[in-house]
């Protein structure tokens, strides 16, 4: 019982800041308890105070914690800590690349980490597993991200794992979205 209930303390646990404004209320009904039996006449003055006082600390709170919330939304070092890529994606990454492509591993394009994205050709590709047919919610999420990705002006392939665990199958996948990209930057200089 001991063990469950240390657990549960353990995971929800206050923040710092939270403990110091919980004892310095703490404090202060102390103090309003003290003045109801020295001083009533400024009870009330001072009750008025902790109102407005608390109304602008919850607001400064409220303000902070949206700040945090943006922080980690739009952390400005994520460039350093970006996902690696998967096996199969490197994979297929590295095979482009000895065509010539310019490849780049889990780029962000304001919406998703696209496994490989190849910029000059306007093209990326999604190296997938097979949750992502399975799972509807998945399936409604990379459709979502096809439309951001279609607004932008890219073109996005999906490539399911199975075909880039045996090197002839990547190797005749690699060639085949070569000629794609060939015929995608064509395409793009008319």
């Amino acid at each position: 019982m001991w063990r469950r209930y240390y657990r549960k303390h353990y995971y929800n646990k206050k923040d710092d800041l939270m403990d110091g404004i919980d004892s310095i209320a703490g404090l202060y009904i102390l103090y309003l308890l003290f003045l109801w039996f020295t001083d009533r006449a400024n009870f009330w003055l001072w009750v008025v105070y902790g109102f407005i006082a608390l109304f602008l600390l919850y607001g400064i709170l409220f303000a902070i914690s949206k700040f945090k919330n943006k922080r980690e939304a739009y952390f400005p070092y994520q460039r350093y800590f970006r996902p690696q890529p998967t096996p199969e994606a490197r994979k297929l990454g590295d095979l482009l690349r000895g065509y010539g492509w310019n490849v780049e591993f889990e780029k962000w394009d304001g919406h998703k980490h696209i496994d490989i994205a190849i910029t000059e050709a306007k093209f990326n590709i999604e190296v997938e597993g097979s949750q992502h047919n399975l799972n509807p919610n998945q399936a409604f999420t990379d459709q979502l991200r096809d439309f951001y990705s279609d607004q932008r002006g890219f073109v996005t392939k999906r490539i399911p794992n199975s075909l880039l665990k045996d090197d002839v199958r990547a190797e005749e996948t690699a060639k085949l979205l070569n000629k794609q990209l060939q015929e995608r930057v064509t395409q793009l200089r008319k």
